[in-house]
């Protein structure tokens, strides 16, 4: 005979399941906000691919990005490296932004 799967929910309480339930609503509502965001992820970078950057200040908003996706990216990060890409994208979002109230 062989072995049939449990239904475990019939001996847990009705708290349990809901808290089952709401895991698995957070679950869900997480893969779709990821979706999303990866979707606007790739517009981002189709329009950057679309045309150059013609001013510096679409130069460092690009490279931001690009900072941003490659610190995510890698997590193991040496501790000098890390101190480095902060340190620059610090600069970059600094001198972005002072150009930024020039126009």
């Amino acid at each position: 005979m062989p072995d049939l799967p449990v239904d475990l929910d019939k001996y847990r309480g009705a708290n349990a399941q809901k808290a089952t339930e709401a895991r698995c609503h957070d679950i869900v509502e997480f893969l779709a906000r990821t979706h999303a965001l990866k979707e606007q992820q790739q517009e981002l970078e189709r329009s950057y691919l679309k045309s150059s950057a013609s001013t510096w200040p679409e130069v460092g908003a690009r490279a931001l990005y690009l900072l941003e996706v490659f610190a995510a990216e890698s997590g193991a990060l040496s501790g000098t490296r890390k101190k480095l890409l902060v340190q620059t994208r610090d600069a970059l979002t600094r001198l972005y932004a002072a150009e930024e109230k020039k126009s």
